[in-house]
């Protein structure tokens, strides 16, 4: 079963990348600056805002690495950015360096580094042969919501420690997260969703 990559691996895999990745959320930033100047804006909220930059932040990365032979993909029906052999990034606002998601199944799997079945099978496809490590390359925003101030990439595994490059404004080594007396990641890395359903339940019923 494939490893997690570390810091290092992740910086030497991505370091050509970064540049595309900084003009892409930038690029994407000032095409919702330019729609706020215009009626079309009026309506649309906070989530609204993060999805417009979400999708011009993929479709921007999409045009600057097609040149490099990456594509932005949807094997686990959400745009990801795929580097076989062993990264898949997902793109990401987050409010307070954290990411947040709505809690499904595949959600929990993924903060464990996990894959459903099915989902792994859509990797297979997509050309990959061993789970990859999961990426998020997360955007944030100034206090007043004006400018974006941080562009990152973390690896977040439930039970083991979170590692976070940022790379905008600059390119920073960030050490690994430690979260002190928790155990090392669990399980397999390809799980049934019955047995992530066991665990949850278990994991209530325990601390009821």
């Amino acid at each position: 079963m494939a490893e997690l990559l570390d810091l290092d691996a992740i910086r030497d895999r991505l370091k050509p990348m970064v540049p595309a990745f900084i003009e892409s959320h930038l690029r994407a930033w000032e095409i919702w600056r330019q729609l706020q100047t215009t009626p079309f804006a009026l309506p649309l909220e906070a989530a609204d805002r993060a999805s417009f930059v979400h999708r011009h932040v993929c479709r921007e990365l999409g045009i600057r690495l097609t040149a490099l032979g990456y594509v932005i993909a949807r094997p686990l029906g959400f745009n990801t950015l795929s580097v076989h052999p062993d990264l898949l990034i997902r793109f990401k606002f987050v409010r307070h360096g954290q990411p947040h998601n709505i809690q499904t199944l595949q959600q929990q799997l993924l903060q464990q580094q996990s894959y459903k079945p099915e989902g792994m099978e859509s990797l297979l496809l997509d050309g990959f042969s061993e789970p990859p490590t999961f990426l998020t390359a997360a955007w944030t925003l100034d206090h007043r919501g004006t400018e974006i101030s941080e562009i990152m990439v973390r690896r977040d595994c439930l039970g083991s420690d979170t590692i976070q490059w940022t790379i905008y404004p600059d390119d920073n080594f960030n050490e690994p997260l430690p979260l002190p007396n928790i155990p090392q990641p669990l399980g397999p890395r390809i799980s049934s969703s019955r047995s992530l359903k066991h665990r949850i339940t278990r994991s209530t019923t325990d601390g009821a």
